[in-house]
């Protein structure tokens, strides 16, 4: 099959508030029954990996702390991936005053949709990766090498798309001690 570009311009996509969804339906007419099908098809738009490396890909990094407790540098290689990309980066430990349960790398999806001017968000945690089990020496450094192939569900981000709905994938770094207190960069 060969559709036209502007006929199917939106990706398919399951989320949880928004289903974008395309088919294609084959009728065959014979004299005794006529027959009637829909079978589902799946929309892709590649992109070339040479143009997205040509976007704003830079490395990120973010300090998290709070005075006199903690104080952590968390460094990923790039701020754009692929669905087949790996994030590599790592954590520093620069100051560690707080007894650690344990500290996790997440993956959250954000889904907004604004549907008859009534606007609903939706997150999703779609993968956490244990990072850090006990309280962390001063000095040491976390390697981190996170696989997105092996995250199910997970589909390209969407910005505003015909200012119906987004989707947005977000890096989330936990640290829970021993009182049950969490801290968090997004």
């Amino acid at each position: 099959f060969n559709f036209p570009p502007k006929k199917k311009p939106y990706e398919t996509y399951l989320g949880v508030s928004v289903k974008v969804r395309y088919y294609i339906c084959v009728n065959i007419l014979s004299s005794p029954k006529n027959l009637c099908n829909k079978i589902e098809i799946a929309i892709l738009n590649p992109l070339s990996r040479e143009l997205f490396l040509k976007e704003d890909n830079f490395p990120l990094k973010i300090e998290i702390g709070v005075e006199k407790l903690i104080h952590v540098i968390f460094e990923v290689n790039q701020v754009n991936y692929f669905l087949r990309d790996v994030v590599v980066g790592k954590v520093k430990v620069l100051e560690c005053n707080l007894n650690i349960k344990h500290m996790v790398l997440q993956i959250i999806r954000k889904e907004n949709l604004n549907f008859l001017n009534t606007l609903s968000n939706e997150t999703t945690l779609m993968s956490t990766f244990q990072l850090l089990d006990g309280s962390p020496d001063v000095g040491i450094e976390i390697p981190i090498r996170l696989y997105l192939s092996g995250i199910r569900n997970l589909t390209p981000s969407f910005d505003n798309i015909d200012d119906k709905f987004s989707v947005q994938y977000f890096l989330s770094i936990e640290f829970e001690d021993i009182e049950q207190r969490t801290f968090f960069r997004k």
